[in-house]
């Protein structure tokens, strides 16, 4: 990636991205100065653009205009950058190597539901570029194509789209719905246990730690601390309680938000119900 013409620190990132969130969280623990620029999705700005060519996607931390991407990987950036302070990961090499094995897991499996849904509507943007250019040799095709949302398009054929969906776009975003929030309509119960089960084996590694690398605050805890403030949508959305199925999880993050870098910087849980709720909407997971 080439460099690109900014100065200092800049974060590109999303309000409510818990990915983002774990940059922000690392740079606040180790006193670094940085310039917080709000990304919008639908119409991503050009610097992200040329910042993150491969995924297009948030967080990107801009050092001295050499881009980052990927929060994990930032994170590990920021901790060997800035070393004097508040080291996030283990001296010790298999430590490391288990802390980096649990953020991976989290990463995997713990997931918001917009997540992968930017990458569902980009992949439907395409499509309906890729059908401009099939209306434009064969006019007469008696397809009905998907119009996303808000977009504007550079196509010939502007005028010839309805809002409506075709069966395969259909198809499309309701698996995305449902794989990203399964925790509505079919399959709701095998989700629920799912999830608990991913909680309640993060509880069991943590044990009875204060955090999960022992007494400090390191690189598991900046991975899945800002799932914390999801913590009520998944359970006003599944129905169960997060405490009652991980008290010790629960305790954990009620000690990672008396450290000022967190509480300054998750979103309100009602906050973030509320954007779910949105997106829910938005792509017809109800």
């Amino acid at each position: 990636m080439a460099d690109l013409e900014t100065k200092g620190v800049v974060l590109l990132d999303f309000w409510v991205s818990p990915f983002g969130q774990r940059c922000r969280i690392a740079l606040a623990e180790k006193g670094v100065e940085y310039e917080y620029r709000e990304e919008n999705l639908g119409d991503k700005s050009p610097l992200l653009l040329k910042s993150n060519p491969v995924h297009k996607k948030i967080p990107v931390l801009i050092h001295d205009g050499k881009p980052v991407c990927e929060s994990l990987i930032i994170v590990q950036y920021i901790d060997e950058v800035w070393p004097d302070c508040a080291p996030l990961l283990p001296a010790e090499p298999y430590a490391r190597a288990q802390a980096r094995f649990w953020a991976d897991f989290v990463d995997k499996k713990v997931r918001p539901p917009y997540a992968d849904a930017s990458h569902v509507f980009d992949a439907c943007w395409t499509l309906r570029y890729a059908c401009d250019i099939v209306w434009l040799f064969f006019p007469s095709s008696p397809n009905k194509w998907w119009a996303p949302p808000d977009r504007e398009l550079p196509s010939v054929a502007q005028n010839k789209w309805s809002r409506m969906l075709s069966t395969n776009s259909s198809l499309m975003i309701y698996e995305c719905g449902t794989r990203l929030w399964k925790l509505k309509g079919e399959g709701q119960a095998a989700a629920k246990e799912e999830l608990i089960g991913i909680l309640k084996l993060l509880e069991g590694e943590l044990g009875d730690k204060k955090y999960f690398g022992g007494d400090a605050f390191g690189f598991v805890d900046i991975a899945l601390v800002p799932f914390v403030s999801w913590f009520y949508t998944y359970e006003t959305c599944a129905g169960f309680s997060v405490e009652e199925v991980a008290p010790k999880l629960v305790a954990w993050g009620k000690r990672c938000m008396e450290r000022e870098s967190v509480a300054k910087t998750l979103s309100d849980p009602h906050k973030v119900y509320e954007f779910v709720g949105a997106l829910k909407k938005r792509f017809g997971v109800e």
